[in-house]
Parts: C-alpha cells; structure tokens; sequence
C-alpha cells in the first residue's frame, strides 16, 4: 500500500510540493521514506497526487507527482452530519468514524440537553483544532482526498439557519411519529438530491420544542429501531446506513 500524506493546496508548485512539517517528519522519521519512494498526497479538497518522493532540504520534504485523481475515495453524495455534543471524546469518535464512512461535513451542536457548555472561545477553538486533527488523520487512514469540514459549535436552531443548502435533511428520534430509513423516498417523487444533512441528539435526545422546529423546518423523523445507542455509535450508523441506501457500499 502506497503511503498517504498531506499537503494543503498553496504547498503545490507545479508537479513539485512541499510537505506540511508534521507530515514531513512523518514521512522520513517515522515511515522512514527515502528519495524515489512511491507516495500519494491528498490535497484535503479532493484531489490526490500520485508521485515520489523527490529531494529533501534541510527538514523540508518535497515531493514529484506525476498524475492526479479528482474525488479519490470519495462518496458521490455530500452528507453533513450534525452531532449534539456530550462530552469532547465522544465528539472525537464522531468525526473519526463518520470521516472513515464518507461524511464530509460535521457540525458540532449545543442542545437542551447537550451535558457540555462551550463558552470560552480559546476553548472552543481548542477542541475543534482537535477535531480537525482527527479528521485529517482518518481520512489519511480510509484513503480520501477530503478532508471533512469542522464547522464552529453552534446551537440548535442555527443548523437550520446555515448558509449552504441542507438538501435532505433528517433528524433522528425515537419518536411515535418516526419512520425507518428503508421507508424513506431519497429521491422524494423524482428529485433527486446530491446533498444531505443528519441530526443526531446528545445521550439525552431532543427536547420536543427541537423536534417541533426541526419538523417545521422540513426535517424528516428517522428511527433507528428499538434500542438506544449511545451518541458516539448513533451518528456514525445513521451515515452508515445512509451511504449504503445510497448505493455507496457497492
């Protein structure tokens, strides 16, 4: 298996490109790569580079690539998944296991009964530079050329209110009014959508004025059967059977 780096877009010079220090040293400290050693590097917005590595300077890492693929491993659908917040590691499993699965956007959010107050900004943006760290290291690992999106903790009512179109948007809830997803019409009486969004609760779920607004705001109820997953396996299965009722596991 050819190892996979990264390299954000203003690092590519032509066929050259300078490796981030941290991924630099992984390369040659830790893989131990020499001059000539077959690399892939992923540009974290869709492309991955096929080449070698070409020359080193100093502790600077430059690689040669020779061809390039657009949307390597990616899904064809967008899906945004946003997850009520409980505790950080939670989070962290989140954006681990929904990046290996094909998300491409997380929106970390502050519900009624979310058990986690962000209301410092310097610690806010401490657990998000995590979170894009893991982000990055998974789509390293699962052989993307994304690297998902870590959008800023919000509250509840903004998921609705984002710039970027929703599409589909479903909320998951073990209500008396909920649906299974094998019932749901993905491409609702013909129109298909490339572009869906997944709201998961925290351990305690949605309080009901959540559930009345997400409904008002187009949102489907979605059931994940009888039993009650904790909120770090909850937001990963729903992308999960999402992807696979999109044809994405093929």
């Amino acid at each position: 298996m050819i190892p996979i780096f990264y390299a954000p877009p203003e690092n590519f010079r032509e066929e050259i490109i300078e490796l981030p220090p941290d991924e630099g040293h992984h390369l040659r400290r830790v893989m131990r790569l020499g001059k000539s050693d077959a690399v892939i590097v992923i540009d974290g917005t869709g492309a991955a580079f096929k080449g070698e590595v070409d020359h080193f300077d100093g502790d600077k890492v430059f690689c040669r690539w020779f061809s390039q693929l657009r949307n390597y491993g990616e899904p064809h659908f967008h899906l945004t998944l946003a997850a009520g917040l409980s505790t950080g590691y939670k989070f962290d499993e989140v954006v681990q296991r929904g990046t290996e699965i094909g998300v491409s956007r997380f929106i970390p959010v502050i519900t009624a009964r979310s058990k986690i107050k962000l209301d410092e900004e310097e610690a806010a943006q401490k657990k998000i530079a995590r979170w894009r760290k893991v982000a990055l290291a998974a789509a390293k690992q699962c052989e993307r050329s994304l690297i998902p999106t870590i959008e800023n903790v919000i509250g509840f009512e903004q998921v609705f209110d984002r710039g970027k179109s929703p599409g589909r948007t479903f909320i998951f809830a073990p209500t008396e009014d909920a649906i299974t997803l094998d019932r749901v019409d993905f491409a609702e009486e013909g129109k298909r959508f490339n572009n869906f969004t997944l709201i998961t609760g925290p351990e305690s779920g949605f309080g009901r004025e959540e559930l009345e607004l997400a409904k008002e705001r187009g949102a489907t109820v979605i059931s994940l059967g009888k039993r009650i997953l904790r909120t770090e396996n909850a937001a990963p299965i729903a992308a999960a059977v999402v992807m696979y009722l999109l044809g994405e596991f093929k």
